[in-house]
């Protein structure tokens, strides 16, 4: 139980761990038949209830440990972003401490590797908080779901991402080239003979090639393509075509109202992130700056940049 429990507990914390597989079931099943003389199928039955309930125990455990270091997340985020930081700006301090907070609880998910693949903290969420402290305009950059809505480059998450992060299959269309993409507002037939008529004889073949036509002649004009090419030249270029494939740059709705509140919904956070709203209690050890600014990190690294390189 203990080895079993031990290393679930390490590997759930990114820490390395020996793999608890079939054959050290097998092995330590083998191990109670010869010190107790068990039936075989006893000990198995044994050695496997052990284990599952070992492997959940430290998953519990994991668990508690992410929940309590998202805790202690909050508390940090108030004391490297006191009251009076950024002159008493209290746009500035309450989006500090949320992207305090959202990077901190991503390094930890991270870790732990308990965090959605799309929710890794990105230069381009890094650009985007940068844009708020500078325009003095919130906006949002993490929805509801908490997963974020722009992309590591700046434009707009869309369903195909998500839908390729969930692992769903025949996602990935062949034809993805935004140079033959044409205005969605063109009728579905515009749309296809125009596009066909742009097509090189090598893009066409490929085409027909992945319909399964593989003896029309690529110099073919749509209008003489066979009844059933037709039709699936249409599908395929509605599978590859769809405008959310296109990228979009990304721009964030803009939210008005209370900094505290207003920088709580920029990153999804259910709790604002004041003093009266998470007790705190300052370490005695706690080292500070000239004016009573709290040290950025434990480790001397002052803030920099749009204050993501802080200590998570």
């Amino acid at each position: 139980y203990f080895h079993v429990y031990l290393n679930t507990l390490r590997a759930n914390l990114g820490d390395p761990a020996v793999v608890i597989d079939a054959q050290q079931v097998e092995d330590t099943a083998g191990i109670l038949r010869r010190l107790r003389g068990a039936d075989g199928l006893v000990a198995l039955r044994v050695v496997a209830v052990i284990r599952d309930t070992a492997i959940d125990d430290a998953a519990q455990a994991a668990a508690r440990i992410v929940d309590h270091l998202t805790g202690v997340a909050m508390h940090r985020a108030i004391l490297h972003a006191p009251d009076d930081r950024f002159a008493g700006d209290q746009l500035a301090i309450h989006v500090t401490r949320h992207w305090y907070q959202h990077c901190y609880d991503d390094h930890i998910h991270g870790a732990t590797r308990s965090r959605h693949p799309l929710a890794e903290v990105t230069d381009g969420q890094e650009r985007e908080v940068a844009n708020v402290l500078s325009h003095g305009e919130v906006r949002r950059i993490i929805g509801a779901d908490g997963i974020p809505l722009v992309t590591a480059q700046g434009t707009t998450l869309t369903r195909l991402d998500r839908d390729l992060a969930a692992g769903l299959a025949g996602l990935v269309s062949p034809l993805t080239d935004v140079e033959h993409h044409t205005d969605p507002g063109m009728s579905l037939r515009n749309r296809v003979t125009r596009t066909w008529a742009e097509l090189g004889n090598d893009e066409r073949n490929d085409w027909l090639h992945r319909v399964g036509v593989h003896h029309v002649p690529a110099s073919t004009g749509w209008s003489e393509l066979p009844g059933q090419a037709q039709s699936d030249i249409i599908r395929l270029y509605l599978d590859s075509h769809r405008p959310d494939q296109v990228a979009t740059p990304f721009s964030g709705g803009r939210i008005d109202g209370d900094p505290r509140g207003a920088a709580a919904t920029m990153f999804s956070h259910t709790t604002p992130l004041g003093a009266h709203d998470v007790a705190i209690a300052v370490p005695a050890n706690e080292p500070t700056l000239p004016g009573g600014d709290l040290l950025a990190t434990s480790m001397g690294r002052p803030l920099s940049g749009a204050y993501r390189h802080t200590e998570r």
